[in-house]
């Protein structure tokens, strides 16, 4: 491969340090220049073996060889290995399809679902659907689903969705340019996908269930809109309760600016260590020409199972460097029971938080 992208395995941009991350002899992974390696990563863990490797989206990758394709994007599972070029390829796109997988972003969405399922899903947002007698394309995204192996599993055919959700043949203002998987989860009973082109632009998440679980009874989830109204653009977050196929909205939580991308990426963990999860949300296209600042991250505290509709913290980036346009928790890293800091009178200090910004360019 050439080494023009990497990604980093072990970084953390934060406030403040955390004393066991090694930022001097990181582990490296390469991918081909122009790739996008690393727009997407998740933490797989085989089953049989016990070990672990590293998925790896690249929706920018050259098509494999066989595929009709210059560009479909793709998926990398990496050894955690010091050797910085051991990545392999998954297999995932059928070269006999008669749809067009051109340009389809694979790997801009990739979620391993644990234990003790174990399986893996990638989802490129851009894949085309051919309809009709004239072949009219429509954009409504495709998802794949592998089991613990990386191979394709004829028993999980429950969780296998052969017909596509997003689709003309229902409401065509609505779903024709749906682009599902742009953001993918996996529960233990549960695939759960955005499709940001859902309702004419405005944004949906789509379930499948899985028929060999029973849901929760309750089970609180969040949707995102970056762009959920027309007349202003802010964005908005959608906290809702899981009751049998249904999901009852109980607050909505609104972006600052018009553009930023409001809800753009998500995490939720307890950063106070009361008991209660507390949510971050990206908005990377937040921009202030007076103070240079580009991107932010929201931080609401939980109070009690309720966010203020402010939020308690607003961190912020440079110009230009899309601060938010990824965040994650990375677990105790320092290990003080907290996932933030309590000193800091309840909010957090984000000493185990990756808050990733964007590379725009040099990559």
């Amino acid at each position: 491969m050439a080494t023009g992208v990497c990604m980093l395995l072990v970084v953390g941009i934060s406030v403040c340090a955390a004393f066991n991350l090694d930022t001097s002899f990181p582990l490296l992974k390469m991918g081909e220049r122009g790739s996008l390696f690393g727009f997407s990563v998740a933490l797989h863990q085989d089953l049989k073996t016990e070990s672990y490797l590293l998925l790896v989206g690249a929706p920018r990758e050259k098509a494999e060889p066989n595929v009709p394709a210059n560009h479909t994007g793709g998926v990398y599972t990496c050894p955690i290995s010091a050797n910085q070029s051991d990545c392999r390829r998954m297999k995932l796109i059928d070269p006999s399809e008669s749809h067009v997988s051109l340009d389809m972003w694979l790997g801009v969405s990739v979620a391993s679902q644990g234990r003790p399922g174990g399986r893996v899903l990638a989802c490129g947002h851009r894949f085309t659907k051919l309809y009709g007698a004239f072949n009219l394309r429509q954009m409504i995204g495709r998802c794949y689903l592998r089991g613990n192996d990386l191979r394709y599993d004829e028993n999980d055919s429950n969780w296998q969705d052969p017909e596509q959700s997003c689709s003309h043949l229902g409401d065509f203002t609505g779903e024709v340019m749906c682009g599902m998987g742009m953001s993918a989860a996996i529960t233990q009973s549960e695939v759960i996908v955005g499709s940001p082109g859902s309702f004419e632009w405005q944004g949906d998440s789509i379930l499948f269930y899985s028929d060999v679980f029973l849901p929760f009874q309750s089970e609180h989830l969040s949707s995102v809109t970056p762009r959920d109204r027309m007349e202003d653009a802010h964005g908005s977050v959608l906290l809702a309760v899981k009751r049998s196929d249904k999901l009852m909205i109980r607050q909505k939580l609104r972006g600052q600016q018009m553009g930023s991308y409001f809800g753009n990426a998500l995490a939720v963990t307890d950063l106070n260590n009361d008991g209660w999860n507390d949510l971050l949300v990206g908005a990377p296209f937040y921009f202030h020409r007076q103070t240079e600042v580009g991107g932010a991250v929201y931080v609401y505290v939980n109070v009690g199972g309720r966010f203020n509709s402010e939020p308690s913290v607003v961190l912020k980036g440079p110009a230009g460097s899309a601060f938010g346009m990824a965040v994650a928790a990375a677990g105790d890293l320092n290990q003080d029971s907290f996932q933030g800091d309590p000193r800091q009178h309840g909010l957090p200090c984000f000493r185990d938080f990756w808050l990733l910004p964007f590379c725009r360019r040099g990559c």
